[in-house]
């Protein structure tokens, strides 16, 4: 544990997954820095008689707003505080709750929350740009039911964007959820509670033949929009049916064996929806495609880097997205999305004689059952293998 400088606090980085710094100096005191370079002072404290476990974080708030000579003198009271028998944590909440508006409170959850999930809080914050927006600079604590309906009603009615409103929905609700915890309590209650939930239909778009043949062979050529970003990624997606987060983050240090009979690639459990570590047989287009993706790469770990980004992150699933948005308009197409390819792939698999269980096994859909979810863990991969063999030699007579 080092003794922390601002020199080292200024150049600290997170590579992948979130980062946590001790100081030497200041025991209990930490710095977290999230992969999108926020960072955020806590400490880390036991109230005297608690058990050993019982182990609780006070925000103290952000670097460079808080130096890091602030945040040890902000440290030392809270540990003085909990010596006395004064929680801390209860004592901030008092002090900012008052005055906190939506705006702070929605930055303190993205970055103590919503950071240590897999995406790094990228799509919580993104949901919550919209509320930001319209209530950044009010108190947190005025924010109302009526406010919460008001706004999900324009963005049903007004933008016609049903699913959207859901998905904001769900991210205010576990903001208020979080606020409303005992040593926070910047508001009382769960303002998205009674709100209903907009009627979501099930995507069903899938690319036909034809459709694939026509953007496989459209998205190698020249005037293609976005074609040197998109291109392999989503032919990828449709060869090996994984998700676009998967794909835009693979790493050459997750493929095995790619020159091999049996070439595979290694998904790590932190990359994984699931939280488990998953295993996908790559099939000859597929293997190909990464080879082809390496050899354009640069010398770092991960394989799709965006011009626009960090290296460290790669790039971001919604550039996928544009990309292909883009695309559609180009070549005419009826509108899909990165996900609908890898409906595409599953759907091409079953119609070619790949079992449905099989299927399901390759798109890492875990069945709901005790057995599946906590007995049962073959991980079916000569099954799984037998599933990507059965799409690579269907889309090889597609694609002829």
């Amino acid at each position: 544990m080092p003794v922390l400088t601002e020199t080292m606090v200024k150049a600290a980085k997170a590579h992948g997954s979130r980062l946590e710094l001790s100081d030497e100096r200041c025991i209990g005191l930490k710095l977290r820095v999230t992969p999108n370079g926020v960072k955020s002072w806590s400490f880390l404290y036991r109230m005297p008689g608690g058990r050993k476990a019982d182990v609780r974080r006070t925000p103290l708030g952000h670097f460079p707003e808080v130096s890091l000579a602030a945040a040890r003198e902000a440290a030392d009271k809270c540990r003085a505080d909990a010596k006395k028998g004064k929680d801390p944590r209860a004592a901030v909440a008092v002090e900012r709750g008052a005055g906190i508006t939506f705006d702070e409170m929605a930055e303190e959850f993205l970055t103590l929350y919503s950071s240590r999930k897999k995406d790094g809080g990228r799509d919580d914050r993104g949901f919550l740009k919209r509320p930001r927006a319209a209530w950044g600079k009010r108190p947190a604590i005025s924010i109302t039911d009526d406010d919460v309906a008001e706004l999900l009603h324009k963005v049903v009615h007004e933008d016609q964007a049903p699913v959207a409103a859901n998905r904001i929905q769900s991210a205010l609700s576990k903001l208020f959820n979080w606020a409303r915890e005992p040593g926070r309590k910047y508001v009382t209650t769960n303002h998205c509670s009674g709100i209903k939930r907009q009627k979501e239909k099930p995507k069903q778009r899938h690319l036909t033949p034809a459709e694939i043949k026509k953007l496989w062979r459209a998205i190698d050529q020249a005037d293609t929009p976005r074609g040197n970003v998109s291109r392999i990624p989503l032919k990828l997606i449709l060869c090996t049916i994984a998700r676009s987060g998967m794909v835009v983050g693979a790493r050459k240090s997750e493929l095995v064996n790619l020159n091999g009979r049996a070439p595979e690639w290694h998904v790590p459990a932190e990359r994984m929806k699931n939280g488990k570590a998953f295993i996908v047989p790559l099939n000859k287009f597929a293997a190909d495609l990464f080879k082809e993706a390496i050899a354009e790469s640069g010398e770092g770990d991960l394989i799709f880097v965006s011009k626009f980004e960090a290296r460290d992150n790669g790039v971001a699933v919604n550039t996928l997205s544009h990309a292909v948005e883009e695309i559609v308009e180009h070549l005419g197409m009826e509108k899909f999305t990165p996900h609908d390819l890898r409906r595409t792939g599953a759907t091409t698999a079953r119609k070619a004689g790949a079992p449905f269980v099989d299927v399901q096994a390759l798109l890492s859909h875990t069945p709901q059952d005790v057995t599946s979810r906590h007995y049962d863990m073959y991980d079916k991969l000569k099954e799984k293998r037998q599933v990507a063999d059965i799409l690579g030699r269907r889309l090889g007579v597609i694609l002829r």
